[in-house]
């Protein structure tokens, strides 16, 4: 009876193996290409011998790490609520208007003006990062698959 029943299991176990085999692999796909930015930095100093108005400048590097060309329109940093409330100059973006080929990194640099009028430096540190992210207009080729 045990031999019975491990032959029965056995003979299961390759015919779900079987079937597991011989179903259709799932096509693969491709993954959208998703800008990546490897380095960034910012620097903020005071606008000439405006004392209460500072210039935040920003070098941001777009790495495309996919295989298809990405079209970049232009950049836009996403600012903290404490920068964004106070600025001065209202045109955040940066047109780039260049199309960024597979594995190549482009850097984008901008600047903008904002008002500390009455705050200490501690008080400006306290503000967190004063960029937290990046909004990117992009275009980009998808092929179809037949």
């Amino acid at each position: 009876m045990t031999r019975h029943l491990s032959l029965r299991t056995l003979v299961a176990c390759l015919v779900a193996l079987g079937l597991v085999a011989c179903r259709k692999a799932p096509e693969q796909q491709t993954t959208p290409n998703i800008l990546r930015i490897p380095s960034s930095s910012i620097a903020i100093g005071a606008s000439g011998d405006k004392a209460d108005e500072q210039v935040l400048s920003f070098r941001i590097s777009l790495y495309n790490p996919g295989q298809e060309e990405v079209y970049v329109g232009w950049v836009e940093p996403v600012l903290s609520s404490e920068v964004a409330k106070r600025l001065i100059t209202q045109e955040r973006q940066v047109v780039v208007d260049k199309a960024l080929a597979p594995g190549q990194t482009l850097e984008v640099r901008g600047e903008f003006r904002f008002m500390i009028r009455g705050e200490g430096k501690s008080q400006i540190n306290s503000w967190g990062p004063f960029i937290s992210g990046v909004r990117v207009s992009t275009e980009q080729v998808i092929p179809l698959n037949p």
